[in-house]
C-alpha cells in the first residue's frame, strides 16, 4: 500500500516532513523573527516550541534519524519545505542590538539560538535516558517538560540580562 501511494521511501519521507517539521518550522521562526522584545521572544519561543514537541514527540528523533542516515538528502528538503531559515538574520541582529543597548550581556547570537533550541530539543531525543535517570514514568515525563518551560525561559534570561 505505501508503495503504491508514495511510490518511494524519498516520497514518503517528503510527505512526513512535510506535514510535521515543515508546518512547525516556519511558526517557530515566525516567533524568532517577530516584532517582540527579546525576553517575551525567548519565552514565547521555549513554550510554544516545547507544545509542538510536546505534540509531535517523535519529530527530533526523526529529524536525528534522518540526518544521521542521508544528511543530503534530509537538508534538501528542509530547504525547500521548510520556509523562513533565511529570516535568521533578523534575530541575530536583534541580539546583537540588545547587546550594542546595554540589555544584554553580549553573546554570540548563533549561540543563544543553538543553546536555546537545543535545551528543548534534549530531553526529547533522551528521553529513554532521562526517564531512567530522573525515575520519571508517562505522567512524570509530561509533568518534567511543562516545568522545563519555566525552568529554561529562566535560565536563558538569567544568563542574557545583565544585572
Amino acid at each position: 500500500m505505501l508503495h503504491y501511494y508514495y511510490r518511494s521511501k524519498e516520497r514518503l519521507f517528503e510527505v512526513v516532513f512535510t506535514n510535521d517539521v515543515g508546518h512547525m518550522a516556519p511558526h517557530i521562526i515566525q516567533l524568532l523573527v517577530s516584532e517582540q522584545p527579546l525576553l517575551e521572544k525567548i519565552r514565547a519561543f521555549v513554550s510554544a516550541y516545547l507544545d509542538i514537541i510536546i505534540e509531535h514527540p517523535y519529530i527530533p528523533g526523526f529529524i536525528i534519524n534522518e540526518l544521521n542516515r542521508n544528511e543530503g538528502d534530509l537538508l534538501k528538503t528542509i530547504k525547500s519545505k521548510a520556509q523562513g531559515f533565511d529570516q535568521m538574520s533578523t534575530f541575530f541582529r536583534q541580539v546583537e542590538h540588545e547587546i550594542a543597548q546595554g540589555r544584554i550581556r553580549p553573546v554570540d547570537p548563533r549561540h543563544l539560538l543553538i543553546t536555546m533550541v537545543s535545551a528543548c530539543v534534549f530531553p526529547f531525543i533522551a528521553r529513554p535516558v532521562i526517564q531512567m535517570a530522573l525515575q520519571l514514568d508517562e505522567a512524570g515525563f509530561q509533568t518534567f517538560i511543562e516545568e522545563r518551560k519555566q525552568h529554561v525561559t529562566d535560565f536563558l534570561i538569567s544568563g542574557l540580562v545583565n544585572k
